[in-house]
């Protein structure tokens, strides 16, 4: 494995359960067609039902607010740790390709960094292509 980009630092562990000291976000990858089903949310959904709930419904109401790709959501799960949901796969990856959408990735970053940076977080992301390839950018690299 390559070194990491400056300032990430790689632990294994769980996901679920950031070791880092301080407040921390779990960054989590969500598709926008209301899948919730896969490995990693699955146990999420074993650690905390809030996550779920608070996509399913933000989903549910997509016609009057910002759910779409690129958009994030932070759930408290416990004090001093949120759950960032972020919209960046375009389906669920049954069609021709995978369906990560970089750009919208960029841009849950980048409201991710807005959102938590300011309160001096550490991000954890599981390890899946999608959050490797994100840990050269904000949303892992903090």
């Amino acid at each position: 494995m390559p070194d990491p980009p400056p300032g990430l630092r790689i632990m294994r562990g769980d996901a679920t359960g950031p070791r880092a000291s301080g407040p921390k976000n779990i960054a989590h990858v969500c598709n926008n067609r209301g899948g919730w089903g896969k490995p990693f949310v699955l146990a999420l959904s074993g650690r905390w039902s809030g996550p779920e709930r608070d996509y399913r419904t933000w989903r549910s109401g997509r016609s009057g607010n910002d759910f779409a790709l690129g958009a994030v959501r932070l759930i408290r799960v416990r004090p001093g740790v949120h759950v960032a949901n972020m919209v960046a796969l375009d389906g669920v990856g049954h069609g021709s390709g995978p369906p990560i959408r970089y750009e919208a990735l960029a841009t849950c970053r980048g409201h991710l960094a807005d959102q938590a940076l300011g309160l001096g977080r550490r991000y954890t992301c599981p390890g899946s292509a999608a959050a490797s390839r994100a840990a050269s950018g904000a949303a892992c690299s903090r």
